[in-house]
C-alpha cells in the first residue's frame, strides 16, 4: 500500500511544468524591443483615452479615434501575452515557427498603426487652430504612434535576421 502513493506522487511531480520565469529572456534583444513597444504603445493609447474621455469634439472624430485606439491596444495585449509567453517558457511547448510568427505579427500591427497614427497627425494639424480642441494631445498620440512604429519596425527585423539565420 505505501508503493502506491509514491508511485503517484512520482509521476504528478514529472507532469508539471517548469513555470520559473526566464530573466535571461528581458536581458536579450527581442526581450528589451518588446518591452519598449510594450511601453510605447502603452503611452500612446493612454493619451489618446484621455484626449477622447476630456475632450467634447470626440464625436466629429469618433471613427478616427476608435481606430488608433485599435491599433494601439490590440498589439498592446498581443505583445503583453507574447511577453508572459517568452518570460515562463511557454513557447518552447508550442511547435511553431517563433521568430517568422512574430515577424509577420509585428508587420502587420506595423501597418495599422502607421496608417492610424497617419490619420491622428493629419487630425491635429486640421485641428490646431481651434483652442480647446486638445490637438497637443493628438499631436502627442500620434507622435508615441509614430515611435511605437520605429519599435515595431527594428524588432520585425531582428526576427526576421533570426528566421533567415537560426541559431
Amino acid at each position: 500500500m505505501s508503493d502506491a502513493p509514491n508511485k503517484t506522487s512520482e509521476g504528478s511531480a514529472e507532469s508539471k511544468i517548469n513555470m520559473k520565469p526566464n530573466f535571461g529572456f528581458l536581458r536579450s534583444l527581442p526581450g528589451i524591443l518588446m518591452a519598449v513597444n510594450i511601453v510605447l504603445l502603452f503611452i500612446a493609447w493612454v493619451i489618446m483615452a484621455g484626449w477622447k474621455d476630456n475632450n467634447i469634439y470626440f464625436y466629429s472624430l469618433s471613427g478616427h479615434v476608435s481606430y488608433f485606439l485599435f491599433a494601439t491596444i490590440t498589439p498592446w495585449l498581443v505583445l503583453c501575452i507574447l511577453f508572459i509567453v517568452f518570460i515562463f517558457k511557454i513557447h518552447t511547448k508550442i511547435p511553431i515557427d517563433w521568430p517568422l510568427t512574430l515577424c509577420l505579427n509585428c508587420a502587420i500591427w506595423i501597418i495599422l498603426l502607421l496608417i492610424s497614427s497617419i490619420i491622428i497627425a493629419n487630425d491635429a494639424r486640421k485641428y490646431n487652430t481651434y483652442s480647446g480642441f486638445g490637438s497637443d494631445a493628438l499631436g502627442a498620440a500620434s507622435a508615441f504612434g509614430f515611435l511605437a512604429c520605429v519599435g515595431l519596425v527594428i524588432q520585425a527585423f531582428f526576427h526576421f535576421r533570426e528566421y533567415r539565420n537560426p541559431v
